[in-house]
């Protein structure tokens, strides 16, 4: 097991370094880390959302049988820790004229523990309103981002949960869990819910649908929330870090 190993390098280490202020609750809690050997420095998309051609979406969205704004879309590996069967039991409870209006697309591969995912998914996809691309290229996933109505990441955990980020440069509202790290990643650019009250994800996905109001406001709130981060802050404040360390 890694436990052992990750406790030693925790209490060895002259400074740690984590993804979000979470995680260093987590890791000062769990492994007896003062508070002045451990910082949270955050992530960034790494998506270009600004480059995209519109009509090469478009086609591409066709070929998936989907429509820009058209759409509900999860972007991760189906594992339990993301809460796939949660997503997939709450889409389910729409009405069936939503569904049939507002497909769910699962971007991701099959992840460890994931029989009772695939039997939800075989589910869906039989009705023909969940759709499992496969492997996609990041223009692909770029693609779909642009183009959905909704991102939903209903996960019980993450250490930092970067498609919140990706999704919100798109200028797509997020709906995601009130728990781990997602409230502290998304900001006020996103609906939290529950992970584990179908019903609560299940309203969340009907409102952003029905609520013009409230989808441009989550819109507009996650897109200045993903300008916060970037690669060349996380650079300068590892850097900065890094200093001070060797100065002790």
């Amino acid at each position: 097991m890694l436990t052992p190993a990750i406790e030693q390098a925790a209490q060895e280490a002259d400074h740690l370094i984590v993804d979000s202020a979470q995680v260093r609750n987590e890791v000062m809690a769990y492994f007896n880390v003062p508070e002045d050997r451990i910082t949270a420095i955050p992530l960034a998309s790494s998506l270009d959302a600004n480059s995209l051609d519109e009509s090469a979406r478009d086609r591409f969205l066709l070929r998936l049988g989907l429509k820009p704004g058209g759409y509900f879309l999860f972007v991760s590996t189906l594992e339990p820790r993301k809460n796939i069967s949660g997503l997939l039991g709450a889409y389910e409870l729409l009405p069936a004229n939503v569904r049939k209006h507002y497909p769910l697309v699962l971007a991701g591969q099959l992840g460890w523990k994931s029989d009772d995912i695939e039997q939800a998914l075989e589910r869906g996809k039989r009705r023909g309103d969940v759709i499992q691309p496969g492997y996609l290229s990041n223009l692909q996933v770029c693609q779909l981002y642009s183009g959905a109505r909704a991102f939903v990441y209903p996960s019980f955990y993450e250490g930092f949960g970067l498609p919140i980020l990706e999704a919100q440069g798109f200028g797509i509202p997020v709906i995601t869990s009130n728990c781990s790290c997602m409230p502290e990643v998304a900001g006020s650019g996103a609906l939290l819910i529950n992970p584990e009250a179908y019903a609560a994800l299940a309203d969340a996905m009907c409102a952003i649908i029905d609520d013009h109001e409230l989808h441009a406001r989550i819109s507009r709130l996650g897109l200045e929330n993903s300008r916060q981060y970037s690669w060349a802050n996380t650079a300068q404040q590892t850097m900065e870090l890094y200093r001070s360390v060797l100065q002790k």
